[in-house]
């Protein structure tokens, strides 16, 4: 059995009120689903009612009493604390995942990773950056999806499930928005949901439906 001692974000914004997090839809529910694969979650969420101190205490605490044969968390996380990442650097194998390397590099990414095991990144043109300031230990991997929730739909052959011709989901950005405006020009019926967009984030559990109504989802990244 390989235990992993499993640190991320549970709720959006750290609030009930809000949708599950993507690391706690995809990630942990996808992890905890393995079989042979022991999954203890630490939820960052507790930072709102004990600050970050009293948080990295208690996340040590857990790898101390569980010691597990791996410390997983989404990074960069400037809650946790470096000194603590090189203490569970010692005790156990940490990894950290990085999903947001074409724009988090340079002005945070790169400064964590010495405080980890492994680190991996989404962004392929990240890696030789961090080999150039010496950092061997990035490999290359790619977003996913949680396999167990995102099932194809009973009846791919029905063309009347199609509500949309295009959809996105993620928060706006103005490049974004440029395209979605070039593509709802050229006569395409798109629906556009996320952080900063008129009809906000779509719930993790509505995803699925919405992928199977929409001809082609988009995702608008380097």
């Amino acid at each position: 059995m390989l235990t992993i001692v499993h640190g991320l974000i549970k709720y959006f914004n750290f609030d009930p009120a809000e949708d599950l997090d993507y690391e706690y839809t995809n990630h942990y529910d996808s992890l905890r689903r393995i079989p042979g694969v022991n999954v203890i979650p630490f939820f960052y969420d507790c930072v709102k009612e004990i600050g970050p101190a009293k948080m990295n205490e208690r996340l040590f605490a857990l790898i101390q009493k569980e010691k597990p044969d791996m410390f997983y968390t989404t990074m960069p996380n400037e809650l946790l604390d470096k000194e603590m990442l090189l203490k569970i650097k010692q005790m156990t194998v940490s990894l950290g995942w990085y999903g947001d390397d074409d724009w988090h590099f340079d002005n945070c990414g790169k400064y964590w990773a010495p405080y980890l095991t492994w680190a991996s990144t989404t962004y392929s043109k990240a890696i030789p950056k961090y080999h150039r300031i010496g950092y061997m230990n990035v490999m290359h991997t790619e977003l996913g999806a949680n396999h167990w929730i995102f099932t194809p739909p009973a009846h791919p052959e029905d063309r009347s499930r199609f509500k949309y011709d295009v959809t996105l989901m993620g928060t706006y950005h103005p490049k974004r928005g440029k395209m979605v405006d070039a593509i709802r020009k050229a006569g395409a019926t798109v629906g556009v949901w996320g952080t900063g967009w008129p009809d906000g984030r779509l719930p993790a559990d509505q995803m699925n439906s919405l992928v199977h109504q929409t001809r082609i989802n988009i995702d608008i990244s380097p």
